[in-house]
């Protein structure tokens, strides 16, 4: 779809990393360069559930800062909940990320940027290296993670004639993304995106860049009934059929980077919102991320057109598989901006909030993390750059060996270990300093061991004790279910964090707790493997909230595993 032009970690590949690779393919060791969050290699995908984003316009055309803040205010205050992701479109010499994404981190939202396209053969020839270097620094400079969509819509429509060939497309593609790259800007995650009848026509597959080059997988798509002559109503999978049966494959996060639909007969578009949970979860798994297009151009797709449409859109937004981001499930923070006028009023009550945190504090936040598996004797893992001075990192080592001595690492303070017939797992704790994001941690055993080295950070977690509690305990019987040991909250606001690891060369996957999110998923490889998984509690808890007694499935029984509960205590 045309746009008007507004106004003003990532994958992991490069051509010497491909050598590297291959050195290392030798040795076993390939594991040490993969992505940091399970197959997709996105920081920002949830395993289960999909996040939920939205652009908006303003209905009274007020661009101002406050004007566009109103609306977005509004459209949070109707959904009855944050969103995930807050979206806007930039003109290519523009200068991002700007007010707009400080101010959707601020507010618990990922910033979403749709950057304009240049001419391909420009891009190839240097024309605009300066552009990209400057705009890659900026972004690094953010920090925090952004999903950045460039030329989307390459195959048809507003950037086809930038786009050229589907040649010189992925060439012009490739240099943009390997430059940020270059310039080290890790917290940029890279979005395709065609529209999703040109994966119909078979137009859409021809500019795909390669899976080295895209972080996710992307298509636009709407219901143009009954706007559009001769055009049939088609549900939110019907648009999208054909984009998800060629993407699927490509074991990456799926994402609608735009998507719309108008009123038809009377409660229609209510329960055409109503059915997205459910089609997603059902038929489409792998899409990770929705956002909503709130416009009137070139059809009346305005989330709030009659009073039953915004309460359709209100229970797809507050279903359970859309609660599991940064937003969902959480009431919309206090406008920022002149409160709007009410809008239509529904019957779907809203969430229940959060127990209360303690004064002062805005609450414990997820930061992110990484994680590798090797069989080294010096076994490392990279402090993620968008880590902040202050943030509390856990760091939990497992290896295929219970006699092994572990080196203490400098500057980190041993939490417990505990060891299961010939397993081991040794957990650690650190308030990050300046010196830290980008850092590599190194921990040598002295011998070769098969292990996985983990790294997470929390932000709001109290600096100078930053465990209320944390208990371990090692599995007594073979079993696929590996519960942790109960453990009391004791304070209100904390957070429960669970890891589990097991040894044996049968284990793949791991089915996660109910009511927890994952957070990372290593699985290593060869006889006696070790495989891990951490999981959190996603918001806080009630001083009576039991943090421990959850239960992980691994796909295989074993008597080898050990499970942990951390209980972070949220600053005070």
């Amino acid at each position: 779809m045309r746009r008007h032009r507004w106004s003003t970690v990532t994958s992991w590949w490069s051509p010497w990393r491909a050598a590297l690779l291959a050195l290392l393919l030798m040795f076993g060791l390939a594991s040490l360069l993969a992505p940091n969050a399970e197959a997709s290699g996105s920081s920002l995908a949830p395993e289960d559930g999909a996040l939920l984003g939205m652009w908006a316009k303003p209905k009274d055309g007020d661009w101002t800062k406050a004007g566009v803040q109103r609306r977005f205010n509004k459209l949070e205050s109707l959904a009855g909940r944050t969103f995930d992701i807050g979206h806007y479109y930039y003109q290519f010499g523009a200068t991002f990320p700007s007010w707009r994404e400080s101010w959707h981190r601020d507010n618990g939202r990922v910033g979403y940027i749709s950057w304009d396209a240049k001419p391909s053969g420009q891009i190839n020839n240097g024309q605009h290296d300066a552009t990209i270097r400057a705009a890659a620094d900026r972004v690094k400079a953010f920090g925090d993670p952004l999903l950045i969509r460039y030329a989307w819509e390459m195959a048809e429509g507003a950037n086809h004639a930038d786009a050229g060939t589907p040649a010189a497309f992925k060439a012009a593609w490739r240099r943009i993304v390997t430059t940020f790259r270059d310039r080290g800007t890790a917290n940029a995650e890279f979005v395709w995106c065609p529209t999703a009848w040109a994966f119909h026509t078979g137009a859409a597959q021809q500019y795909y860049p390669g899976d080295d080059y895209v972080d996710w997988i992307c298509a636009d798509g709407y219901n143009w009934a009954p706007g559009k002559s001769g055009t049939p109503w088609r549900e939110f999978g019907e648009v999208f059929d054909a984009f998800y049966a060629w993407a699927s494959p490509h074991n990456k996060p799926l994402m609608i980077g735009e998507f719309g639909v108008q009123e038809g007969t009377p409660g229609r578009k209510a329960n055409w919102f109503r059915n997205i949970p459910s089609t997603l979860q059902n038929e489409y798994p792998d899409i990770k991320a929705i956002v909503y297009f709130d416009s009137d151009k070139p059809y009346p797709w305005w989330l709030d057109t009659t009073a039953s449409s915004v309460a359709g859109f209100k229970d797809m937004a507050n279903s359970p598989y859309m609660n599991v981001g940064p937003g969902g499930g959480s009431p919309p923070p206090p406008p920022t901006t002149t409160t709007a006028p009410p809008g239509p009023t529904t019957t779907t009550p809203p969430p229940t909030p959060p127990p209360p945190l303690p004064p002062g504090t805005d609450g414990i936040k997820w930061r992110g993390q990484n994680s590798t598996y090797a069989n080294v004797p010096t076994h490392s893992v990279k402090i993620p750059s968008w880590f902040k001075p202050g943030d509390v990192m856990l760091m939990m080592l497992s290896m295929n060996d219970n006699d092994v001595a572990i080196k203490h690492p400098a500057g980190w303070k041993t939490i417990g270990t505990r060891s299961d017939e010939s397993m081991k797992t040794r957990a650690w704790y650190r308030v990050v300093r300046s010196g830290d994001p980008g850092s590599t941690v190194k921990i040598t055993l002295g011998t070769r061991r098969k292990a996985t080295l983990t790294v997470a950070a929390y932000s709001g977690v109290d600096t100078a004790d930053p465990l209320v509690a944390y208990k371990a305990k090692a599995e007594d019987k073979v079993r696929a279910r590996h519960m942790t040991a109960a453990l009391a909250t004791g304070v209100d606001g904390a957070w429960a964090v669970s890891y589990f690891t097991d040894k044996t060369s049968g284990t793949t996957n791991w089915r996660k707790p109910a009511n927890q999110r994952v957070r990372v998923k290593t699985i290593g490889s060869g006889g006696g493997r070790i495989t891990s998984m951490l999981t959190d509690s996603n918001g806080p808890l009630s001083r009576r909230d039991p943090a421990g007694k959850v239960a992980a499935v691994a796909n295989t029984a074993n008597s080898k595993a050990t499970m942990w509960t951390f209980v972070l205590r949220p600053a005070r």
